[in-house]
Parts: C-alpha cells; sequence; structure tokens
C-alpha cells in the first residue's frame, strides 16, 4: 500500500497531460509551472526562459529524443546538400548537441545553431565542419606525427573538413563586403570557428578568434554602434554569446570586460554564484600573475613583500566567504534538487578548489606547501567524479566548448603528491570529455603520468606506475617537479621528437637550492 500511495496519479483523472510548458523546460524534460511571460522555476535556478510556443507553430518543431530542439525539415530542404552533409548535420544533433551543451551554452548548441543552420550558409557550413572534425577525431595525446600519418582515412575525412571550414570563411567574407549582413552570423562563426581551431590543436588560433569575437560582441553592444541587441531574439543571442565568452576568458585567463568586484554574497541562484565566483577568479589569476613574475629567479630562500602578503590573504578570506555563501544556498532544503543542477554546483566546488588552491600557495617556494591542502584536492576530484561519467573510450565525448575540469584535475595530477588522490585524477582525465576549449584531457594525463613517475621514482627517466604504492610516501622536495612540458624539437638527425621539459628544485654538495632543468626524450 505504501508502493500504492506513493505513486498516486496527479492531475485529475481522465485529464490530458499538459504540453504547453516553456521551451527550456521542454528542452530539459521538466514540469514547467507555465506562469507568463516566464516561468517560475527557470527564474529561480537562474536560467534564461525562452518562452512559449506559438500554438499554431506546434507541428513545425518538437523537442526529439536527444535533448535537441530543431525544426522539422521536409525532404526537400535538403536537396541542396550533399549526402555526407546530411549526414553530418544529423550526427551534430543526434551526437554532438548532448554533450557540447551543458552550463552556459545550453540555449547555444541546443535552439540556436540548430536553427539558424538551415536558414545561413556561413553557419551550415561550419557546423559540418565541426561535425565532422568531432565525428572523425584525430587525438594529438598519445600519438605521434608518424601514426598520424598513418591513418589515410582519417586524413581525408579532416581535409574534407578543413574543406567545408574554408567555404564558411569565404563565405562570410563575402557577406561582411555587403551591405546589410547580420552581425549575428559573423559572431556565430566566430565561436564555431574557435572550436574547429581546438580541435584541431591550434590554441594560438583559437584565442585570436576569441579576440576578434569579443570586439565584435563590444562593438555591437555600443549604444552608438548598435548592430543588433533591437529584438528580443537578437538581445537572447547577445547575452548567450556573453555567457560563453565569459567562460572561456575565466578558463584561458583572458581579458574581458568584468567586475572585479565579489559584489553581494547571499545567493539566490547558481548563476549568481556562478558570475560571483567568475569575479573572483579574475582576480585571483591577476595576483597569480603578479606573484610569477615576481618569483621568476629568485632564490629558494625568498620571502614576500607584505604587499603581496596582504593581497593574498585578502584574497584567500573572499574565496572563503564566497564558499560560505555558496554552502548556505545548497544547503536550503529547495536549493539544488535537480540532477543537472546538481552537477553544476560540483563544477563550481572543482573550480573554487582549483583556484583557492594556487592563490594559497603562490607565493611559496615550496612544493612541499601543497601538502597542506590534500583534503581540497580530494574534495576536487569527489566533486570532479560527479561530473564524468565513466564510459568506454568509443563513447567518451569528444569536444565541448565550455572548460569544465580537465586544467583542475590537471592541477591536482602534477600538484597532490598523495599517490591515490593523484591517480584518481589521471583516471578521469582518462574517462571524461577528450577536449574542453583548448584543454585535452589525454595530453594532459600523458604529462601527468611522467610527472608522477619522475617524482615517486626519484629519477627523470622513472615511468608511471598505475597503482599506487603499497606504502603511502610524499616525495620529498628534491624529487617534486617544479614545472614541467611537453615540447617538439629536432633531434640529432634533423626529425621532429617529442621531448619531456622538466624543471625542480636541487641541492648541490653544499646544500644550495638552484632550479635544474632536464630534457627527456619521449
Amino acid at each position: 500500500m505504501a508502493l500504492l500511495k506513493s505513486r498516486t496519479r496527479q492531475g485529475q483523472l481522465g485529464s490530458r497531460k499538459s504540453h504547453d510548458g516553456c521551451i527550456t523546460c521542454k528542452i530539459r524534460k521538466l514540469k514547467c509551472d507555465e506562469q507568463r511571460p516566464a516561468c517560475k522555476r527557470c527564474q529561480t535556478t537562474g536560467r534564461k526562459c525562452d518562452g512559449y510556443i506559438d500554438p499554431r507553430a506546434k507541428g513545425f518543431w518538437s523537442p526529439s529524443t536527444n535533448l535537441a530542439i530543431v525544426q522539422v525539415q521536409t525532404p526537400s530542404t535538403y536537396a541542396s546538400f550533399t549526402q555526407v552533409e546530411v549526414q553530418s548535420f544529423e550526427f551534430f544533433v543526434r551526437r554532438v548537441v548532448p554533450y557540447c551543451s551543458r552550463t552556459v551554452d545550453e540555449h547555444f548548441w541546443r535552439l540556436l545553431l540548430p536553427q539558424l543552420s538551415h536558414s545561413d550558409p556561413v553557419i551550415w557550413d561550419a557546423v559540418i565542419a565541426l561535425s565532422s572534425l568531432i565525428q572523425h577525431f584525430q587525438s594529438s595525446g598519445r600519438s605521434t606525427v608518424a601514426e598520424i600519418s598513418t591513418a589515410p582515412v582519417v586524413k581525408r575525412e579532416h581535409r574534407r573538413a578543413l574543406a567545408w571550414y574554408g567555404k564558411s570563411i569565404a563565405r562570410l567574407r563575402a557577406q561582411l563586403n555587403q551591405p546589410g549582413t547580420r552581425s549575428i552570423t559573423a559572431v556565430i562563426s566566430c565561436i564555431l570557428y574557435i572550436c574547429i581551431e581546438c580541435l584541431q590543436d591550434h590554441p594560438s588560433e583559437a584565442i585570436a578568434l576569441y579576440q576578434r569575437a569579443v570586439a565584435m560582441t563590444e562593438t555591437m553592444a555600443d549604444p552608438e554602434n548598435r548592430t543588433w541587441g533591437s529584438t528580443q531574439s537578437e538581445s537572447s543571442v547577445q547575452s548567450t554569446v556573453r555567457a560563453l565568452l565569459q567562460n572561456m576568458s575565466a578558463s584561458q585567463r583572458l581579458p574581458l570586460g568584468r567586475s572585479r568586484v565579489l559584489g553581494d554574497t547571499n545567493f539566490e541562484t547558481l548563476a549568481a554564484a556562478r558570475d560571483s565566483l567568475y569575479a573572483l577568479l579574475f582576480a585571483a589569476h591577476d595576483f597569480i600573475v603578479d606573484a610569477r613574475t615576481i618569483t621568476f629567479n629568485k632564490p629558494k630562500e625568498w620571502t614576500p613583500s607584505s604587499d603581496l602578503i596582504h593581497r593574498q590573504q585578502q584574497l584567500r578570506k573572499d574565496f572563503l566567504k564566497w564558499r560560505s555563501a555558496f554552502e548556505d544556498m545548497t544547503s536550503c532544503p529547495d536549493g539544488v534538487s535537480i540532477q543537472d543542477e546538481a552537477e553544476q554546483c560540483s563544477l563550481l566546488h572543482v573550480v573554487y578548489a582549483y583556484y583557492f588552491t594556487l592563490v594559497c600557495t603562490c607565493l611559496s617556494m615550496y612544493e612541499t606547501d601543497f601538502d597542506d591542502y590534500l583534503p581540497v584536492f580530494q574534495n576536487l576530484v569527489d566533486h570532479a567524479s560527479r561530473i564524468i561519467t565513466p564510459r568506454s573510450e568509443e563513447q567518451r565525448p569528444v569536444f565541448m566548448f565550455e572548460t569544465r575540469v580537465i586544467p583542475s584535475l590537471f592541477g591536482v595530477a602534477v600538484k597532490c603528491r598523495h599517490p591515490v588522490i593523484r591517480r584518481q585524477a589521471i583516471s578521469l582525465l582518462r574517462h571524461g570529455t577528450q577536449v574542453e576549449n583548448t584543454w585535452r584531457a589525454d595530453t594532459m594525463a600523458d604529462i601527468a603520468e611522467w610527472s608522477v613517475g619522475i617524482e615517486e621514482s626519484g629519477s627523470i627517466y622513472g615511468a608511471f606506475c598505475p597503482e599506487p604504492p603499497a606504502q603511502i610516501e610524499l616525495p620529498p622536495e628534491h624529487h617534486r617537479l617544479h614545472w614541467s612540458q611537453v615540447v617538439e624539437l629536432p633531434d640529432s638527425t634533423g626529425r621532429a621528437t617529442k621531448f619531456h621539459q622538466v624543471q625542480k628544485w636541487e641541492q648541490d654538495d653544499r646544500h644550495v637550492w638552484s632550479l635544474v632543468n632536464h630534457m627527456v626524450r619521449l
């Protein structure tokens, strides 16, 4: 009887289920309260309510099983496209959009792009190129130049994708030379081009496109030169693009018009908490850059100035203040009740923990000072595990524009010296999304594994062991890496070869510390 009682039917007997919910709730498959002009569920979770469907237009679109809203097209709509293009677009809708769409860009991927693709050739070609690169992804993580050259099928598909990319750019240039070109086309194409460059592992090109997109949005938003935002639809696009660029700005530590004030710490929505954390991240980044510039080439016994210590203490206080307010919000009975919101909550915990640790350690000259933050590292990994769904290699998501966990997990893997925690971070890198913006998970995991092998063995030629040692011991200071990267240099025969370049503090016979560089051929 208890089971029957718990499943009491909602609504009046014989009444039909309402299908009049707002667009956002339909996408997320949630019950909408149907309040006008914007539903309360969207407002209380910090989302933008995209309004309601005109009843006369219901026959032309519906939420698909893959959560992406697209216009239902008649066969004649695709008459001008090749079969490969149609298949690539269907792959984009069914396989790319559900994994690309997350916290800040849900509206962009699930609604905006599928609709605009059918009406704008520039966007169509860019979407097809992006879809093809994802479907035939070439990972640069474990691959060598020789291995990539022996994959002709992937190489042919890659070449075809670049042809679509070039076609989109050519069409956009032609449009920009004509009066009346839609600003929306230019800025959305720029976002798609960023994705394409990220998938090709071209971070410099992606960042250059980011800077161009920022310049366009600032020009378009200028009241004296306003070229969009005159309609509700254009305003929605503008806010969506700004959110996308803000996320990239925070994760790549790039300039963007932003508030540097923490502001109110009584959060009512996850969006408010996220915006407040972003303001902290920008301030933290400025401090970290200043600290690294000052500490560069300083001796081991260097101590920071009182001004630096004061800035660090103030930032630390602001981070703790943010965490307290965030925990107050999420501890409320109605604070976080939906799985998607729980995932967003964990993501904010991950970002907070990563930057909090960087702020607290950036003035230290000793790698062992990271050991004071083992609980913070473990908390970060725990929340990241709630974001990443374990999948087989074939089912791993390929790309996401939003940066989520890759840089944070890499930070844990190389700076947390607890053998179990750092291996948990590496494992999550191997099972999550392969590319987040310009961050490539497998490449970062490779570097982390090489670093762990060096530190735990005490030798620059040490090999990584997947299983942690039976006895938990943290490596001494002179075994720890201060910095590392993978570089490609010509070997003795002139062939391009990858090397692991590491820098670590070492003591000479007089016990004087100095930074020593090592190069290990991979």
